[in-house]
């Protein structure tokens, strides 16, 4: 399974405007808190896809609504 990051934040308001843009375009988004080194960051993902062409297909659609995105493979327990 397949899942866009559209941000990573360290401040979980940014995290939860980036999520409400992404409500507004029309996308379910998800934050997911993550410590590396000492800090905590809030990742704001959507998905997941089931195959990679789901997944260009919503980055595609992040992109027309001009927001960009990295695509990630899940890991299991994600």
């Amino acid at each position: 399974r397949y899942i866009l990051q559209t941000g990573s934040y360290p401040e979980p308001k940014a995290a939860d405007e980036a999520k409400a843009k992404l409500a507004l375009a029309g996308f379910s988004a998800q934050i997911m808190p993550v410590t590396i080194n000492g800090k905590t960051w809030h990742r704001v993902r959507v998905g997941p896809y089931a195959s990679a062409s789901e997944l260009e297909t919503a980055k595609r659609a992040l992109s027309d609504n001009g927001i960009s995105a990295i695509a990630l493979k899940e890991q299991p327990g994600q």
